[in-house]
């Protein structure tokens, strides 16, 4: 899930672990799709172990799963599909940062 943490007086979004509640650090996340009766999918975020795959409790708790896909992918997919160019949000991050 994504939740908002205060650190040094900032807002910050992270990505936290459906499974853990941990914050996925240093893209160690993967994101898995889940299935849902004709429904779109669901992602659901969770470590990934050092393979590459989903971890096993995400496996084991019997969801069914369509897809899993590296979260920087998915992140990077999902900046392109809200019509943001990756070139673009980096240069604002940087320009708000500075003013900080």
């Amino acid at each position: 899930m994504i939740e908002i943490h205060e650190r040094d007086g900032l807002l910050c979004p992270v990505i936290v672990c459906d499974h853990c509640g941990e914050t996925i650090k240093r893209g160690n996340g993967i994101v898995l799709h889940r299935q849902r009766d004709g429904y779109p999918a669901s992602p659901i975020f969770a470590h990934k172990l050092v393979d590459g795959g989903p971890a096993p409790c995400q496996l084991a708790e019997g969801r069914r799963f369509m897809a899993w896909e590296d979260l920087d992918v998915f992140l990077c997919y999902l900046l392109q599909n809200s019509g943001t160019k990756i070139t673009d949000a980096t240069r604002r991050k940087a320009k708000m940062l500075s003013l900080l």
